[in-house]
């Protein structure tokens, strides 16, 4: 049995896979091997021509979708090559804005941008990111123009907000804090339609005024399209309990996840909506993959 997961060893896609892989090892008494085939299209387009059995998955995170709103040259439809097991779990995003840039709220931002189009910078981890799409997303929705600053990945991104040289960027909430418990950084906003328990005075995007920009991290297990509906639903069911166990959700709560699960319709119903998202905000702000 084999999961696939097309990001780099360590990642967060990485340790959950290595996560589900003991758990159903475990569980079905069946040894499982994680794949790590990095890259936008390769270990994805591996498990599309894998056969169709339930012995190959593909563990996938949020830019599942984004990759083919972007028009990378990828062989594979996010909404029709796949069959969605489960939602493993998600991940709030923060809006960051370094100590030295004036504001102490997403309007104040707003204000400050609108009095100097272009002159304020956000940083992300790259062209075509999960970061980089979510602000431009903002960034239609409030009528503003900030110059991004794209990095080769998350740390470099956010060592230069924290040293004040970009004003501000969106970031993976537990990645953010620590950054702002050094005084270098605040969070203005969080995504989600909740407040987030480590900041229960920081305002949702919706409180902020932007109930419209809506994003968030996801990590979820695939398999070819034309897997068997028995299949699909008993690992569905033996993830659901997976995320049920107290040590899952420890090992998930250190990422700064929690525990999603549901039905296969759940991870299906979010694919199609974030796919309609990203490509709205790719044609709208005219995004260019780099590849």
């Amino acid at each position: 049995m084999t999961i696939v997961a097309p990001f780099v060893l360590g990642s967060d896609a990485d340790l959950l896979a290595r996560m589900t892989a003991q758990h159903l090892g475990e569980r079905w008494g069946t040894p499982f091997i994680v794949d790590n085939k990095p890259g936008p299209s390769s270990g994805t387009d591996a498990v599309a021509k894998a056969p169709s059995d339930g012995n190959t998955f593909l563990l996938h995170a949020t830019s599942f979708t984004m990759n083919s709103a972007l028009g990378r040259r990828v062989n594979y439809d996010p909404l029709k090559t796949f069959a969605p097991f489960a939602l493993i779990a998600t991940g709030t995003l923060g809006f960051v804005v370094s100590a030295n840039t004036p504001v102490q709220s997403l309007k104040n931002l707003v204000e400050l941008a609108r009095s100097k189009p272009g002159e304020l910078s956000y940083a992300s981890s790259g062209n075509g990111t999960p970061q980089h799409l979510a602000m431009e997303l903002f960034k239609l929705a409030a009528r503003v123009s900030i110059t991004h600053i794209p990095y080769k990945d998350s740390t470099s991104a956010t060592r230069d907000l924290a040293s004040g040289h970009v004003n501000t960027m969106i970031s993976p909430l537990h990645t953010a804090l620590s950054t702002v418990s050094s005084g270098k950084a605040k969070v203005i906003a969080v995504f989600g339609d909740e407040r987030n328990p480590a900041l229960p005075d920081t305002p949702t995007m919706q409180e902020a005024g932007f109930p419209e920009v809506q994003a968030h991290r996801w990590f979820a297990l695939f398999v070819p399209d034309a897997t068997s509906p028995d299949i699909v639903q008993k690992i569905n069911a033996d993830i659901n309990t997976m995320l049920g166990q107290a040590d899952i959700k420890e090992m998930l709560s250190k990422q700064g996840l929690v525990p999603a699960g549901g039905t296969p319709d759940r991870l299906t119903e979010m694919k199609r909506t974030d796919f309609a998202r990203w490509k709205r905000v790719v044609i709208e702000a005219r995004i260019r993959p780099d590849y």
